[in-house]
């Protein structure tokens, strides 16, 4: 009876042997894992610390001197609590940095925004505007909204105010609501940079906070129509790209530059022959004015789709630029002899093969 128990023992204990024996191998190498992770983390760190830090971690820079229209200190409402920036206003953007040095914490672009206004008391109406809802949870790092209400915020705000304004006196608006003193706030589209954001401010005076407040909706008003501008100008340039791109009006273009050479061929195989006909000569000529108004009107077009660096970038658009330019210097008042009038009109078929590159990846993208 024994000899079974002690066998059975022994063969417990071997098995627990060998199952400690492969955790602490396992377990060894684990260990050692975690080590050579410390030792790659530790030489990428240093490594860095060598090189200095990267271009894309560091802050951008402050508008230089000669973009600034203004370059004031105002406080701003961040974590409930006034804290002074530095706020550097240009033609396009305005940029927040902290007083003792040139490092952007953030930006508004003047095209973004939609209202800067003098910030009132308007406890009844203020939680049916957006725009001032999330009064007290503005930050540079977008914190969570904080759950006060309107009313308690508006009473700190006045409070806070009244202590530090050199003015404690609240003068009325005309909807009958209290301003608060020396404070404004700047909206933002809710699609735009700031995701809809909106910027409390405060000045040092009645007299600064207006002069920021009349020189901020000048300039978002010019920077609008100027977004807007540009805006139109991008779709109307989409819409003429893609007629000009499209297979069709490729194809269109080959043909006629095929036509314009076989026209070539036909003068230079028949001027002998027909030099005294004043006909012929004409037909020559109106031939040749049909085809330069109507390559001229591509290369607008070209030129229009392409605006301005995908244009002087294209080695093919240079080309057509030139044999059009030369064809209508042509036209003009200066008589050039025969022969290079005949050499320029044979350029003209050079600008086919522009033309075949851009229908072989058309045809190589419909084909896969």
């Amino acid at each position: 009876r024994r000899a079974p128990m002690l066998a059975a023992v022994s063969m417990a204990t071997a098995d627990r042997g060998e199952s400690s024996v492969r955790d602490s191998v396992e377990g060894s190498r684990g260990f050692l894992d975690a080590i050579k992770a410390h030792h790659s983390l530790r030489k990428a760190y240093l490594q860095s610390e060598r090189e200095g830090p990267r271009d894309e971690l560091r802050h951008p820079k402050i508008p230089p001197i000669a973009e600034r229209v203004n370059d004031i200190v105002l406080k701003i409402l961040l974590h409930g609590d006034w804290q002074p920036r530095r706020v550097i206003i240009t033609r396009g953007e305005i940029s927040f940095a902290l007083v003792d040095n040139d490092d952007e914490v953030d930006m508004i672009y003047l095209s973004e925004i939609t209202n800067v206004e003098e910030m009132t008391s308007a406890d009844d109406e203020a939680p049916h505007r957006s725009t001032r809802s999330n009064l007290g949870s503005v930050s540079e790092n977008h914190p969570k909204q904080q759950s006060a209400t309107w009313s308690s915020k508006l009473t700190w705000l006045r409070r806070s105010n009244v202590s530090e304004s050199a003015s404690p006196s609240m003068p009325p608006e005309d909807n009958g609501h209290a301003a608060i003193p020396c404070a404004f706030q700047i909206g933002t589209v809710a699609e735009g940079h700031n995701s809809g954001r909106t910027y409390y401010l405060r000045a040092q005076s009645r007299v600064e906070m207006d002069a920021v407040i009349a020189q901020l909706r000048e300039l978002s008003d010019t920077a609008r129509r100027k977004a807007e501008a540009r805006s139109r100008f991008r779709k109307s340039q989409d819409s003429v790209r893609r007629v000009f791109e499209s297979q069709v009006f490729q194809f269109f273009a080959a043909a006629l530059i095929v036509a314009n050479f076989l026209a070539n061929l036909v003068e230079a195989q028949c001027t002998f022959d027909y030099q005294d006909d004043d006909n012929f000569s004409r037909t020559l000529d109106a031939l040749n004015l049909f085809f330069t108004v109507i390559f001229s009107v591509e290369l607008v077009l070209n030129l229009y789709a392409h605006w301005l660096w995908p244009f002087l970038t294209d080695p093919w658009s240079i080309v057509d630029a030139v044999i059009v330019l030369l064809s209508l210097v042509a036209l003009g008042p200066v008589d050039l002899p025969i022969t290079i009038l005949r050499v320029l009109r044979a350029f003209r078929v050079i600008r086919l093969f522009g033309r075949l590159t851009a229908l072989k990846k058309m045809i190589s993208a419909l084909s896969a």
